[in-house]
């Protein structure tokens, strides 16, 4: 195929209703924190949830530690670990490294069906 028979295409051209289904919209996803067993209707929601009631802004601490997509996984399921719930999300958003969670132990699911990685 050649190269002018591409399209490219941009987020704008993804309807947000399908972006909600692709990040779980339609199952909802749980809390982003060990303790949490709320429901929330989207990823969105739920890290929109995490902002306002917890002090915890994923796409902040992630831009601010440069981490990349394992780092993300190693993060969110930290987040859900008795550790990272130990630790508590202002703990965790207060972090200078990735250290607490750079083993590769995080980059297993612990809730299977996690829309949020």
């Amino acid at each position: 195929m050649a190269a002018a028979e591409y399209s490219s295409s941009s987020d704008d051209d993804f309807p947000e209703d399908e972006e909600d289904l692709f990040l779980g919209g339609d199952q909802g996803t749980l809390g982003l924190f060990a303790s949490s067993e709320v429901r929330f209707p989207s990823a969105s929601a739920c890290l929109q949830d995490a902002r306002d009631k917890q002090g915890f802004d994923l796409s902040a601490l992630c831009r601010r530690l440069r981490l990349d997509c394992f780092g993300v996984i190693r993060l969110v399921n930290y987040l859900r670990s008795a550790e990272g719930c130990q630790a508590g999300p202002r703990a965790v958003m207060a972090a200078e490294s990735d250290e607490a969670w750079r083993d590769d132990r995080f980059m297993k699911p612990v809730r299977m069906r996690c829309f949020l990685l």
